[in-house]
Formats: structure tokens, C-alpha cells, sequence
């Protein structure tokens, strides 16, 4: 009997019978994701959490992905990387390592970007999103500068769009959803708004810093820091429209 089968024949049994044995062998079989996916995160280890705890935080958010997981959504793993990544997250904010405003706000704007996407058929404008939240533009504006550490609070300049958003690894048991995920990836990124989509395309592709798109799009380092802000907000409620409905 092969694994991956093996695996289908768990699944099946605990979403009929939700049995608690059944539920921690499918918690172990997927212990790997969760080493895998808290590799992928990098985190730096502090004087007051190591990597074992940022392991042990994943492992809660793979736990919650097991009890909670509808197959009519999509796949176990792009849920449970969801979960996982939110875990840690969360853990390292309840540890100061971010600002709960400026997560709070993160959520809040991408929300928004969300649900005047579904309400207007396409990708909604900054001056649409700032009404939505009932801020001036510049307000508005500000906020994405705020919760530009909440959208990238671990590796800053080297880190990947896929990185970002919560894509696959490379592992092999992983190919398929890589794949399919690059593919709502690619579609994602042709909705943005023409000068979100240059900055996303020259900062995660061409490798350009912020300052040096600034230059190429004649604007102020500051500017494209909010937009590619806005754009990360874009692109993240697109994504976990069409990889985890429940979490908009």
C-alpha cells in the first residue's frame, strides 16, 4: 500500500468517524510540513524563542488545520501551510514581534481589498479601498507604510513572492500544488493595477530595490513602499480567495 494512499484512507476515516486515534496518526504524518514550512520562514532565533519554539507553534497550527479541514476547499497542505505560518505568527506577535495595530490594520485593508473586489468585479482602486474604510487617502496611505512589517517581518529584502504569500516548497510531494499555486500566482498578479503589477514584477523578479524602482517610475522610495504594500495586501486576499475561502 503506498503512502499517499495510506494518507487518503486516514482522511477518510476521520472525517467519518472523527476518531481521536485516527486524528493524532494524521497529526504525525504531517509533522514534516511543518518542519518545511517554518524552514521556509526563517526566522532568526532571539533570547526568547528559539527555533524548537517556533517549531512547537507550528506544530498548533497543523494541529487546528487537521481538526478544522474541509477537503471541498482545496488541499490539506496549502491549508495547513496557511495554518502553520498563521501559528507562528502569532506567536512571535503575542511576543512583541510585531505591532497587534499594525496587524490589526493588515487585516482590516486586505479585507477591504477582498470584498470590493467580489462586490466590483475587479481590482479596486486606493481611493475606492480608503473610502471603504472610511480614511482620507493620505491616512489611507500611511497605513500601508505601518503594516509593511506585518506583510514582511522575517526576511525583509531576501525574501521571495512565494515566500510571502505562503506558496509550496520545493519538496517533491509538494510539486503539484507548487504548481498550481504559481499558476493562480501568475493570474493574481496580472489583475493588480498596472503600476502595483511593475513594482511586484521588479522588486520579487528583476531583483530592484525600492529606491531603484522609485527611479525607474520617477516616484519616492516611500511611495513604492506603499504600494508594494498594497500590492502584497492585493495579491494575499486574491490568494486565500482561491486557497482558503473560509479565511475571508
Amino acid at each position: 500500500m503506498t503512502e499517499g494512499k495510506t494518507v487518503d484512507e486516514l482522511w477518510s476515516r476521520f472525517l467519518k468517524t472523527r476518531d481521536p486515534g485516527v486524528r493524532e496518526r494524521l497529526i504525525l504524518q504531517h509533522v514534516p510540513l511543518v518542519q518545511r514550512t517554518v524552514e521556509r520562514m526563517r526566522v532568526p532565533s532571539t533570547s526568547v524563542m528559539d527555533q524548537d519554539d517556533l517549531f512547537d507553534l507550528g506544530v498548533i497550527g497543523l494541529i487546528q488545520a487537521v481538526d478544522r479541514f474541509d477537503p471541498a476547499k482545496g488541499t490539506f497542505e496549502a491549508y495547513a501551510t496557511q495554518k502553520i505560518r498563521g501559528a507562528v505568527l502569532d506567536g512571535l506577535r503575542r511576543m512583541g514581534w510585531m505591532p497587534r495595530s499594525a496587524q490589526h490594520k493588515a487585516k482590516q485593508i486586505e479585507r477591504a481589498f477582498s470584498e470590493l473586489e467580489m462586490e466590483l468585479g475587479r481590482s479596486p482602486s486606493e481611493e475606492e479601498v480608503a473610502e471603504r474604510l472610511g480614511m482620507p487617502l493620505d491616512v489611507y496611505r500611511q497605513a500601508l507604510e505601518e503594516v509593511r512589517p506585518v506583510l514582511m517581518p522575517l526576511r525583509g529584502e531576501e525574501m521571495n513572492l512565494e515566500d510571502v504569500l505562503g506558496a509550496p516548497g520545493e519538496d517533491p510531494s509538494e510539486v503539484a500544488e507548487r504548481r498550481e499555486m504559481e499558476e493562480l500566482l501568475i493570474m493574481a498578479i496580472r489583475s493588480l493595477p498596472e503600476r502595483h503589477r511593475t513594482v511586484v514584477v521588479l522588486y520579487y523578479y528583476e531583483g530592484l530595490t525600492l529606491r531603484e524602482i522609485g527611479a525607474v517610475l520617477r516616484i519616492s522610495e516611500s511611495r513604492v513602499s506603499q504600494l508594494h504594500s498594497e500590492a502584497l495586501l492585493r495579491l494575499r486576499a486574491r490568494m486565500k480567495r482561491c486557497v482558503v475561502p473560509e479565511a475571508i
